[in-house]
């Protein structure tokens, strides 16, 4: 009975090391309708508009996905943990790919409609952000220029709503 039960604990010391999440890598697998966005909370339904971003927190990773990659930039503003990873979704042809290395089309979301209005679309290269801007308007950006733009303009909606 003792046997028993040292292998009982044993395989539950190795199905609990089997579950942990310190080893997620990739971009996660989206479940549109059922996963909800990190950041606002609605329910993720525009693959090609949803991020991800991987967090590190205590030495744990988590995966956190967004409906909109300007949700992405705000939680990233709000400093989550050290992130990992970031992933997005290129607007032509709907694949996750890197966020850090992705060209951006930022507009003001009247031609270029996203699930929280942030009117913002990734592409994997600057062709396809070319293509983008012709379509929709707006700026070609990196990564870094795309979180400056953003904050710049929640920044202007701030005061232009008296907050």
């Amino acid at each position: 009975m003792k046997s028993l039960f040292r292998v009982l604990v044993c395989m539950g010391v190795a199905f609990t090391g089997a579950c942990r999440r310190d080893d997620i890598s990739g971009p996660p697998t989206l479940r549109p309708g059922r996963d909800e966005c990190a950041e606002c909370g609605m329910a993720i339904h525009e693959e090609r508009s949803a991020a991800a971003m991987i967090v590190e927190r205590d030495g744990r990773r988590d995966s956190l996905v967004f409906d909109d990659i300007g949700c992405l930039l705000d939680m990233e503003g709000a400093r989550q943990g050290k992130i990992v990873a970031r992933f997005v979704h290129d607007h032509g042809s709907g694949s996750w790919i890197q966020g850090d290395t992705a060209v951006f089309v930022a507009t003001d979301g009247s031609n270029l409609h996203t699930p929280m209005a942030s009117g913002i679309a990734a592409y994997a290269d600057q062709t396809g952000a070319a293509g983008g801007q012709r379509e929709f308007g707006g700026e070609v950006l990196d990564f870094d220029a795309l979180a400056k733009w953003r904050r710049q303009q929640v920044e202007q909606r701030r005061r232009g709503s008296g907050g």
